[in-house]
This record gives structure tokens, C-alpha cells and sequence, in this order.
């Protein structure tokens, strides 16, 4: 009896976990500057038609160089964040040279 309930436990939880993934979409953000909570930033597609909806904490997020085309900020949480993904020989997540130099 409790290796059937164990048994049961295991196959629950591997269920969920897949069934968690499988309803992940990759949410692209696009036009530049705004809001995190604003639909219309948010496409299925890179560089594609926004307003597909907010992404939830099960979707990825994927900021590419056709999301950010110029210096922008992006509010979360009333916080802003500074992105520039301008420099195409700069790896994403990085900080330009002239943002540290106070050129931004």
C-alpha cells in the first residue's frame, strides 16, 4: 500500500512538472521603451506584431535585438531598468561602454 501511494506521489509530480512545460510560450518584447504590464510590448514572435498579452511566471521572456532598437527604459514594478542592445558586437546583458561612462 505505500509503495502504491509513493508510486502515485512520483507520477503526480512528473505529470505536473511536464504539463507546466508544455503550456510555457515565449513571450518577445518589442517597440523599445514602456511598461512591462503594457500588452502591446509583448508579441509571440521576434520582432513581431505586439499586444498578445502579458507573459506569466510560467512563460519565457526574451528581450533580442529587434525588441530594443535605441536606449530605452522598461518599468517593472514602478522600478525602471536601462536596456541597449544597439551594439550588435556587444552580447546581450552586457553594459555598453558609454553607459558606464555616463555618455547615456
Amino acid at each position: 500500500m505505500k509503495f502504491i501511494k509513493i508510486c502515485m506521489v512520483v507520477f503526480t509530480l512528473v505529470i505536473s512538472t511536464i504539463s507546466f512545460n508544455l503550456f510555457a510560450a515565449d513571450f518577445y518584447w518589442v517597440g523599445n521603451s514602456g511598461s512591462w504590464n503594457n500588452p502591446s510590448h509583448w508579441s509571440l514572435s521576434s520582432g513581431g506584431q505586439g499586444g498578445v498579452g502579458v507573459p506569466s511566471i510560467s512563460d519565457n521572456v526574451i528581450f533580442d535585438n529587434l525588441s530594443i532598437t535605441q536606449p530605452s527604459e522598461i518599468v517593472i514594478n514602478q522600478k525602471e531598468y536601462f536596456l541597449d542592445a544597439t551594439d550588435k558586437y556587444l552580447p546581450f546583458g552586457l553594459i555598453p561602454f558609454k553607459c558606464l561612462n555616463g555618455e547615456a
